[in-house]
């Protein structure tokens, strides 16, 4: 089976990966898009009313929920969007293309 998890933010030994935050590749329009893509084209696989920890400060964000979503190829979770629009993290380029290209469809 394929993982198609759109980040690379977990190694496959489980440590939150440092890597994926190193740079930034795409532009802020892209980024834009894409949240909304993240946050609105999309079906809820699983939900539950805890809060996600962000790994960097420790604390809880009350904003989101912890969630796992799916579009019907990729799937991610509310701890993605977060590190996504805070800190930039890298999502799979095969993601991004996928996502830019469903938006521009619509």
């Amino acid at each position: 089976m394929t993982d198609n998890h759109i980040a690379y933010c977990y190694s496959t030994e489980g440590t939150f990966n440092m890597s994926a935050f190193k740079k930034k590749i795409i532009s802020n329009d892209e980024k834009s898009k894409l949240l909304g893509y993240l946050r609105n084209r999309t079906y809820v696989i699983s939900a539950s009313s805890g809060r996600i920890t962000d790994a960097f400060t420790r604390k809880t964000v009350d904003e989101y929920c912890a969630v796992l979503y799916s579009d019907g190829i990729f799937s991610w979770d509310s701890h993605d969007i977060y590190y996504f629009e805070k800190y930039d993290m890298m999502l799979r380029e095969d993601f991004i293309q996928h996502a830019l290209d469903r938006i521009k469809a619509a």
